[in-house]
């Protein structure tokens, strides 16, 4: 996937941010299925605020996405790029854990009860995780189905900015 497609598919998207608990991005196949990419007014909000909005450096790091979820590596190595999951194990806590743990997944406020109800999944079955480029790192969630997971965005690491 090419920046000028992804940036094309955002400005198409954009204006329905508000409208949805979601709105799906893009679609990567890989070896296991399809992984839906999907965006949150809140994710727009909060990339807005630190001023990556549609940036380059944002976009390279949603093209990762096609790199998929392996179960085999779920966490990341240092210095690779993809999707890793974030757990509340890892010491010393970091920003990434408190933004997605504390401020979304704990609180659990009406955004993340819609998007559990738009995707039809379970609290327990969602898996905190990082999407990361060496551009930036944005946080979401995924739900794991057979042949379709999907990774719904809802934050952004203000610490690893790249505009």
């Amino acid at each position: 996937m090419e920046l000028r497609e992804i940036r094309t598919r955002i400005d198409s998207i954009q204006g329905h941010l508000d409208k949805a608990p979601f709105v799906e991005l893009v679609s990567f196949e890989h070896g296991e299925g399809v992984l839906k990419v999907a965006l949150t007014d809140r994710f727009r909000r909060r990339a807005e605020r630190a001023g990556i909005w549609g940036s380059d450096a944002m976009l390279h790091t949603l093209i990762n996405a096609g790199r998929g979820f392996h179960d085999e590596r779920p966490r990341s190595l240092g210095g690779d790029d993809g999707i890793f999951v974030l757990d509340r194990n890892f010491r010393p806590e970091n920003v990434m854990m408190k933004r997605i743990f504390y401020e979304f997944l704990d609180r659990r406020p009406a955004e993340l009860e819609s998007i559990l109800r738009a995707l039809r999944c379970p609290y327990e079955q969602l898996q905190a995780v990082r999407l990361v480029s060496h551009h930036t790192r944005l946080l979401g969630v995924l739900a794991r189905r057979e042949g379709e997971d999907w990774l719904v965005l809802v934050d952004i690491d203000p610490t690893k900015l790249a505009a």
